[in-house]
């Protein structure tokens, strides 16, 4: 399973790159196939700046949709490529990264093993953007995984990882 942070635009070219570029550095690492989850179900996420709470609860649900999936019978899914790069450290949406810590909390019951390509400046993993590997993945050397320690990642970060709701 592949999870990123945004929804895939199939009509934007550098969506369809970045497809391009899952597929083959999956096939590169020996896997016929991969499902991709997004955190935000909103295409052009990268432009919501807000930290309107309908934001959290749409990733938090988000993050509990990747659960179940998990659950299907016929899929059988052991590794994660995680993928979301410094997007998350945007201070105008802080939803982005407690998504993360959500998404850790609702994978806790799986024994499941984490990667990633590369790790930004930021220690976030690299999503597989044309923007991020200044190319398109056929044309030069896959990048290999390497494995990821979300706990790790989740706890320096100190991310709650279940939504605290509030009534008022």
């Amino acid at each position: 399973m592949v999870i990123g942070l945004y929804a895939v635009d199939y009509d934007d070219f550098l969506s369809r790159v970045a497809l391009q570029n899952m597929d083959a550095i999956a096939k590169n690492e020996g896997y016929d196939g991969w499902i991709r989850a997004s955190l935000c179900p909103f295409i052009d996420a990268r432009k919501l700046n807000s930290n309107n709470p309908f934001y959290e609860y749409m990733v938090h649900y988000n993050s509990i949709l990747i659960s179940n999936l998990l659950e299907e019978n016929n899929i059988n899914i052991a590794d994660v490529w995680l993928m979301w790069g410094d997007g998350v450290e945007d201070k105008n949406r802080l939803y982005l990264k407690k998504a993360i810590g959500y998404l850790y909390g609702n994978l806790l019951k799986y024994d499941l093993r984490y990667w990633c390509i590369w790790r930004t400046r930021l220690a976030n993993p690299k999503d597989c953007s044309p923007e991020s590997l200044n190319g398109i993945i056929p044309e030069v050397e896959a990048p290999n995984f390497i494995k990821f320690d979300f706990q790790h990642y989740v706890q320096y970060r100190n991310l709650a990882l279940k939504l605290e709701l509030s009534i008022k």
